[in-house]
């Protein structure tokens, strides 16, 4: 019998769940599915517990287009930073000006955010490491603080909650998973039972003039209940790491830092190496590939993204039309001083989007390497 069995939402909570996600939209481009089998339903055992990496803050209103996907459409547990259910968090977060002050005060003062949030499962959490942690570590409270918050989250399991936790506990600043927090295994450990469901948000800037989002799905899996806290979080980027989507974006980027881009290459064989590139790793089954790749000619998806480089100084075309790439987009790559991984998607975009498929960075080099042109 489930120890712990899903409470389902009410169709006004549906209702109310399909509005967030609805509205999540106007946030990207567009916002796309893969899911690890033929079925588009995500299971729904319970305990279940979902995970995902943390891109940006747009993350969180992402998150309610899986509603739709799943088998039991229950009630979840999200938590959230303490201050977003806070008054006039709008305006102290964004610091608008103008108009969009006006209406983000107002959104503001009416405080319908946080009862929203709220009636649909959003919960504030402090972080005892980043809220009052001068305070905590002088009381000496900093652990009792991260239990407490572990504990109240695992209750919200237990009472047949879905929780949603973005286990690198900060925003991804150089396009790559950062290290696992132990938060997750303290939640393993309360409850060894849990299933896991874990989604890879893949960010692509520069397909559109807004993001596109692509969501990977994994199978649901557990984990064994004697495992150690470091295998536990080593499974557990491993696994949110190969399940990043190769998408225009970060293909075109991981093939300008290639060595044929180094050496200078004719747009024709570029292209061609990324359309190999994309079909090796389709037929391999492997590997979730957004499908424009699969279906548009590579000269309509990446002739403006080719133009773009050379316009912003990333690359330069002799007078044989042979691109190559330039000092501006070697510079922070050969850079030793690691201080160059904040905000480095404004710094170098390219490298940014290249970091995305560092998680199997080796099978792609191989197969590119193998993909031989010939003038």
């Amino acid at each position: 019998m489930n120890q712990f069995p899903l409470k389902k939402t009410s169709l006004f909570e549906d209702f109310l769940i399909w509005i967030l996600g609805y509205a999540s939209n106007f946030l990207f481009d567009s916002v796309h599915m893969y899911f690890p089998g033929k079925s588009q339903k995500i299971p729904c055992p319970s305990p279940l517990v979902a995970l995902a990496n943390h891109v940006e803050e747009r993350d969180i209103p992402l998150m309610p287009t899986l509603h739709q996907y799943m088998e039991v459409r229950s009630k979840y547990a999200v938590p959230a930073r303490r201050d977003i259910m806070e008054k006039d968090f709008f305006v102290k977060e964004f610091r608008p000006k103008g108009i969009k002050k006006f209406f983000l005060f107002l959104l503001d003062k009416s405080m319908i955010v946080p009862a929203y949030f709220k009636y649909v499962g959003i919960y504030p959490v402090a972080r005892p490491f980043r809220d009052d942690a001068k305070h905590h570590a002088k009381a000496g409270t900093l652990r009792d603080t991260v239990e407490e918050q572990w504990d109240y989250l695992a209750d919200r399991v237990r009472a047949g909650r879905k929780l949603f936790l973005f286990p690198e506990g900060t925003l991804s600043e150089d396009g790559y998973l950062n290290p696992i927090r132990k938060g997750l295994y303290f939640l393993h450990k309360k409850i060894p039972s849990i299933n896991y469901l874990d989604i890879t948000l893949t960010y692509d800037y520069l397909s559109s003039r807004k993001a596109t989002v692509h969501m990977g799905l994994s199978e649901i899996f557990q984990m064994n209940d004697e495992i150690s806290e470091k295998d536990f979080t080593g499974q557990i980027k491993e696994k949110l790491s190969v399940h990043y989507t190769i998408t225009p974006g970060n293909l075109f980027s991981y093939a300008l830092f290639s060595e044929e881009v180094r050496k200078g290459i004719p747009r024709h064989f570029l292209f061609f190496k990324m359309e190999r590139l994309v079909n090796t790793l389709y037929k391999s089954g492997n590997f979730y590939i957004a499908n424009e790749l699969l279906v548009r000619s590579y000269d309509d998806i990446f002739a403006e993204m080719l133009l773009r480089a050379k316009e912003t100084g990333y690359l330069v075309s002799d007078s044989a039309r042979r691109y190559s790439g330039t000092k501006k987009l070697y510079e922070i790559l050969e850079d030793e001083d690691h201080k160059y991984m904040k905000k480095l998607r404004k710094r170098n975009i390219y490298l940014y989007h290249k970091n995305q498929l560092r998680g199997f960075e080796s099978q792609l080099n191989k197969i590119w390497e193998e993909i031989e042109v010939y003038d």
